[in-house]
């Protein structure tokens, strides 16, 4: 025959609702030290590990997603790393690299107006300074009174027109 002992000062005891136990045993009088045998008790137990093992599941699963995310961002850097190895001149690539850049990050403020706002621009200039282009900053001004579609060129003009990306 075997028995098996939890204290209420066990981990799992702590975590998951024996508070309300522990006071009721408290209430009738009964000491630390006394083993009590009950249907309750053991329900009370069995509803703790079940929380316990739910926790953990959720735990592996998002870990789970979070790999197979990775996976999937690894497989597509190894193809575009391969591509560029590949390559005889990756100039172009680039520079469609910072075309897309640019208009992906106008697109994502054309919502949910279907234009650009001035919040949006201002946004839009501070991102483009602060990430995209260097010993030259992009002043309201250039921006003003145009078009979305003008916005995007003068953008992509401007971070392409760089020492660091012309071609000689």
């Amino acid at each position: 025959m075997s028995q098996f002992f939890v204290s209420f000062e066990d981990d799992l005891m702590r975590r998951f609702g024996t508070e309300k136990v522990k006071t009721t045993l408290q209430a009738l009088g009964l000491t630390g030290d006394q083993a009590i045998r009950s249907k309750m008790f053991t329900r009370s137990i069995e509803t703790a590990q079940k929380k316990v093992e739910g926790n953990n599941f959720d735990t592996r699963k998002s870990l789970l997603d979070y790999d197979d995310i990775m996976n999937e961002q690894r497989g597509i850097i190894y193809v575009r790393r391969n591509e560029i190895l590949d390559s005889e001149d990756i100039h172009e690539r680039i520079l469609d690299t910072f075309k897309i850049n640019v208009e992906n990050l106008i697109d994502n403020h054309l919502e949910p107006e279907g234009y650009l706002t001035d919040f949006d621009k201002s946004e839009i200039i501070e991102y483009v300074n602060t990430n995209l282009v260097r010993n030259k900053t992009l002043k309201p001004s250039a921006i003003e009174n145009k078009k979305d579609e003008e916005i995007m060129n003068k953008k992509q003009e401007l971070i392409l027109s760089g020492k660091e990306f012309s071609r000689k």
